[in-house]
């Protein structure tokens, strides 16, 4: 896994926040709700918090009974301190995170938002809001401070050992999602050879590191999935990176994968298509 210091400082301004705002309170983190890409962000936010000593609650809402999880410790609000997970569910395409973060935020200013993707007007205007881009999530919560996505603390710890994944045993990995953040429509998906969504083989709550070993089995993979991405350059393979239906993807492509990973990464233009990831993969 490369180790990139130059990724290190916004993480270090982030673990700062959290230690301050947790003194005399407990933390209650909140995982973002989703697939193996979520997983690997709590992955990073996990160790985030072991190496900065921030003891927490780990409060796994999932996707149901929210309000009845959340209201026993909002109703003791002054005991905690919350943290939401990051991720993009602050999109047309997935909304959930906004709406969690507001419920708790009528009740509490002693909230966090860990990097995530704004891309819905009028974000909570209480608590401290960060996010993993300097474009479109920038504008619409001019507040929010940027830190990269949470995956990336693993290549930014000064600590980690440095671990070396095995040679891949494939060639080529096609990965495109196949649900309705593609900018593909789902026969298109249905019809291209190969085609493997692997963040839906575990959920939020699965290891990191499954997902890491999962991709690093690929000499070159081709997705629009970030977190496929993001897994690929902390296991030093090969990623082409197609854009989705909203700007997300080239957003942080641009604040941190480009800059920081180019000897890995390429970002495919606007109109790449299915049959192109197919063309030159030689299946046509």
């Amino acid at each position: 896994m490369p180790f990139k210091p130059e990724l290190h400082a916004p993480f270090a301004d982030l673990a700062d926040h959290l230690v301050e705002a947790a003194k005399g309170r407990d933390v209650v983190y909140i995982p973002n709700p989703g697939n193996l890409g979520d997983g690997l962000i709590r992955h990073g936010t996990k160790l985030l918090f072991s190496d900065h000593g921030i003891d927490h609650y780990e409060l796994n809402i999932g996707y149901s009974r929210i309000r009845y999880q959340l209201f026993p410790l909002l109703a003791k609000q002054n005991r905690y301190h919350f943290v939401y997970g990051g991720g993009g569910a602050w999109s047309p395409n997935y909304a959930f995170g906004d709406r969690i973060a507001k419920l708790i935020a009528r009740r509490t200013r002693r909230l966090t938002i860990l990097p995530s993707t704004f891309a819905l007007e009028n974000p909570p205007k209480i608590g401290t809001l960060f996010r993993r881009d300097q474009l479109q999530s920038k504008d619409t919560a001019p507040n929010s401070i940027f830190c990269h996505d949470m995956a990336l603390y693993t290549a930014a710890r000064e600590q980690a050992d440095r671990y070396l994944y095995p040679a891949p045993t494939k060639t080529l990995g096609i990965m495109m999602r196949t649900d309705h953040e593609s900018r593909f429509s789902e026969a298109l998906i249905r019809d291209l050879p190969t085609n493997e969504d692997i963040s839906l083989e575990g959920d939020h709550m699965s290891p990191g590191s499954q997902f890491l070993m999962r991709v690093a089995d690929y000499e070159t993979i081709y997705t629009d999935r970030l977190h496929i991405a993001i897994a690929a350059c902390l296991v030093g393979r090969k990623v082409r990176l197609l854009t989705g239906n909203y700007f997300k993807i080239k957003a942080i492509y641009e604040a941190t994968l480009a800059p920081h990973f180019a000897d890995l990464i390429e970002l495919m233009p606007d109109d790449f298509t299915l049959e192109n990831i197919a063309e030159n993969a030689g299946l046509v």
